[in-house]
């Protein structure tokens, strides 16, 4: 029932140990069948039959359209091995790296092939297969982000449309090759068993914005799209529009590249439910409010988004507010939407904001709140009880720590991740995390592996009602090129380095905590890794995301 949202967090790795393991474990840990496909990967949902979602950055063996090189350009032919063979696509490694680094470095150029940054998958243990979104072909060029899957196999994201080739011939009486897609922006989709339904935003001038994060087993969608746009924004699409219809104002390209270089306005995003029939047809589209709209004399707009939706179709997510009963200060606070009705549940007068990421269907809601302590901000997690009115907040790692929930089951097992590291003006490191608010216990997942796990566990993002975990982990392997081959330093040596890395953890009938030596958990625990890799442009910032 979770999408991506994980937090800004810091530093982590670990060092991997050869012994086997000879005591008993909580959790085994099942890595996802991604490290051939990408060097990192990060996992966003998983279903009770075991499915799940993830995404993958740093793509290995990206096709390339050898259509679409130009080998009469010497800036690359001049440093290719073998053209001869390059023209025919059969690149050997040095060559591969040369063209992938000539192509991303001209990113944004329509004359040439545009490659994407993000693609996601949906598997099981043994395997994964592609999710399309609007970019089937072979040649991947556009991103797409998965962050749902419901018990029916149904997948939900958002994706940028895919680059086709459009042949103009320019006034010269030459053909030239374009780059050019429908629609700029990105679109919500659902994902049934291959086939991409998209899911409209209510303004889709230039394109719109929507975005789906969880989908129930009902077919309920919910996310957020683009409502309406300023003034200002309308008169300035409506001029470029009519600059590009025009054959001479718009010069010597076609009409199709003209109007994708048009900047996405500003919009209104509002929180969105799209209802599904079981052949995949859109029945209903609703559009929700906010807590209380700005004064009049506010110019920007109040956005409402929804993070996560139960069988019992109570929606959960955030909206923009005023702060403590005033209209000079406004901030994002958690959300819980009954009957297209919004309702707030946090204390102003104690956190300056707050989210809310998921919800159960005994009605518990999970997210976070954030406060100042010691002189920081910090955030902490909470579970709110529908039915009863009442919000707690769980005992975390230690006072000043900050932590996040990910997501809750029905067996009311919270999964997220927190702060580990106490020293209070440094990034710090963070580990995953499992909640339970029947018995009240709150464990490290790291100390739930066996002790010799080569694993890290820095994010809990989704947990079944099997109690399987999907987590992101830092492990150590191989440096490995754009082809996916290891690299060798000056010795002949594959360079070691930190990888992100989506596990599956999997109970253990009988297992139990391990009890790991001071000396062992230091050297699990130890090293560092840039932790903001994992968070790849805001795979864990739910409301920002970047497409081509």
């Amino acid at each position: 029932m979770i999408k991506f949202k994980l937090a800004p967090v810091a530093s982590l790795t670990l060092l991997m140990l050869a012994a086997p393991s000879v005591s008993a474990a909580v959790y085994k840990v099942v890595e996802l069948p991604l490290s051939e496909k990408a060097r990192n990967s990060y996992p966003t949902a998983i279903n009770n039959s075991g499915e799940y979602v993830a995404s993958v950055d740093n793509i290995y063996k990206p096709s390339i359209n050898v259509d679409l090189l130009d080998f009469e350009d010497t800036t690359f032919t001049d440093l290719l091995t073998d053209v001869d063979a390059a023209k025919a696509g059969n690149f050997n490694d040095e060559d591969y790296a040369l063209l992938y680094s000539f192509l991303s470095s001209n990113t944004g150029n329509m004359l040439i092939q545009q490659l994407a940054t993000y693609l996601s998958f949906k598997g099981d243990e043994n395997q994964v297969d592609a999710i399309s979104g609007f970019n089937p072909d072979v040649y991947k060029n556009a991103n797409n982000l998965a962050y749902g899957i419901n018990d029916n196999g149904w997948v939900v994201g958002t994706a940028a449309d895919g680059y086709d080739t459009l042949s103009y011939v320019n006034a010269e009486n030459e053909t030239v090759n374009y780059q050019v897609k429908e629609f700029i922006g990105r679109r919500a989709y659902v994902d049934i068993n291959g086939q991409t339904i998209p899911l409209i935003a209510p303004e889709n001038i230039v394109g719109g914005v929507s975005i789906a994060r969880d989908i129930n087993n009902n077919n309920l969608v919910v996310g957020q799209s683009s409502t309406e746009i300023t003034e200002t924004s309308q008169e300035a699409i409506d001029t470029a529009i009519e600059v590009c219809e025009d054959d001479e104002a718009r010069g010597d390209f076609p009409i199709e590249l003209c109007l994708q270089a048009i900047p996405l306005p500003t919009y209104n995003m509002r929180a969105t439910m799209w209802q599904l029939n079981n052949e995949g047809e859109i029945t209903d589209v609703k559009v929700l409010g906010v807590f209380t709209e700005p004064e009049d004399d506010v110019t920007s707009y109040f956005t409402s988004d929804l993070n996560a939706i139960n069988n019992n179709g109570i929606a959960v997510g955030q909206s923009v507010n005023y702060y403590q009963n005033t209209t000079t200060s406004a901030n994002t606070f958690a959300a819980i939407f009954i009957n297209d009705e919004i309702k707030g549940i946090t204390d102003h007068q104690e956190f300056r904001s707050s989210v809310a990421t998921d919800i159960n269907d005994t009605n518990l809601v999970v997210g976070q709140a954030a406060k100042i302590i010691n002189g920081y901000s910090r955030t902490k997690f909470f579970i709110h009880n529908i039915d009863t009115n009442e919000t707690t907040y769980p005992s975390d790692y230690f006072v000043g720590s900050s932590s996040v929930a990910h997501a809750i089951n029905n067996n009311n097992k919270v999964v997220g991740e927190g702060e580990v590291d106490t020293a209070a003006n440094t990034t710090r490191r963070r580990h995953g995390f499992i909640y339970d608010h029947n018995d009240k216990t709150f464990s490290d997942l790291n100390d739930l592996l066996s002790c010799n796990s080569e694993y890290s566990i820095v994010q809990a993002n989704d947990i079944n009602d099997n109690d399987e975990i999907i987590a992101t982990a830092i492990v150590k392997r191989a440096l490995k090129n754009v082809v996916g081959n290891p690299v060798l330093d000056n010795d002949g040596s594959e360079i070691i380095q930190d990888v992100i890395t989506a596990v599956k953890l999997v109970p253990i009938p009988g297992g139990g905590v391990d009890t790991c030596a001071e000396e062992e958990k230091f050297q699990r625990q130890a090293g560092s890794i840039n932790f903001m890799i994992i968070l790849f442009c805001g795979l864990l910032v739910l409301r920002r995301r970047l497409f081509n």
